[in-house]
């Protein structure tokens, strides 16, 4: 009897626990094909007039499959650089909460061109949904980082309250670099040769995962039941 509630109680924990992690993926932009410029709008803003270029290379992913690859130049001085890119396109689940902590925004990142001795540069990055943005910022450096936040951690901005209707239009994603008002030389110096890679652009929702009390109820509730079992027999 006590090898079979065993069992029972083992079943209901990894009914409860299976699935506690990222649900579902409401927006995936991996790159592993170059994306429609019509579908995602990539774009690419730089505070001066040097060249700039988006591409789509192999094996320079995290996992060696395709990334983004933006080129920049600091050879005239630029204070920030950034790029941008449309999530509505690639839409894959419909996201259900209108809470901004159930979802995780997370992306690769890695730069080359850093200057002798400079080794990291600030990175604000921003997911705009609608009429509301969630901001955050990293120290970009030249191995690629995993970055993974919950949109409830980060600041956010706009003009309304996070709500459902900000999956319907106007999604947008957008990292850079700044040097907090001067220019990037610092880190790069007078270089027209410099590029960062962007990869894996994914937000989640997730999924929901029940307090430990509730497995210790259900325990009990499962022995209550085999005593009351038992007293009939």
């Amino acid at each position: 009897m006590l090898k079979k509630l065993s069992l029972s109680i083992a079943l209901i924990s990894t009914a409860i626990f299976t699935g506690s992690a990222l649900g579902d993926v409401v927006y995936l932009v991996d790159y592993n094909t170059e994306i429609s410029t019509d579908d995602y709008n990539p774009n690419y803003d730089q505070a001066d007039n040097g060249s700039s270029a988006i591409t789509y290379s192999d094996a320079t992913g995290l996992d060696g499959s395709r990334a983004a690859q933006i080129d920049f130049d600091t050879s005239t001085g630029p204070q920030n650089v950034s790029y941008f890119t449309d999530l509505a396109a690639s839409e894959m689940n419909a996201a259900t909460s209108a809470d901004a902590s159930d979802y995780i925004l997370s992306f690769d990142i890695r730069i080359e061109g850093f200057d002798t001795g400079q080794t990291q540069v600030y990175s604000p990055y921003e997911l705009k949904l609608g009429d509301v943005s969630f901001q955050g910022n990293l120290n970009a450096t030249a191995s690629y980082q995993t970055v993974s936040a919950n949109l409830g951690d980060l600041s956010m901005g706009g003009a309304g309250t996070f709500d459902l209707t900000d999956f319907d239009s106007g999604q947008q994603f957008k990292i850079g670099f700044s040097n907090f008002g001067t220019n990037l030389t610092e880190q790069f110096g007078s270089d027209a040769d410099n590029r960062y890679f962007v990869d894996n652009v994914t937000l989640s929702q997730i999924d929901a995962v029940p307090e430990p009390t509730t497995l210790a109820l259900i325990g009990l509730g499962v022995l209550a039941f085999a005593g009351t079992r038992k007293r009939k027999n």
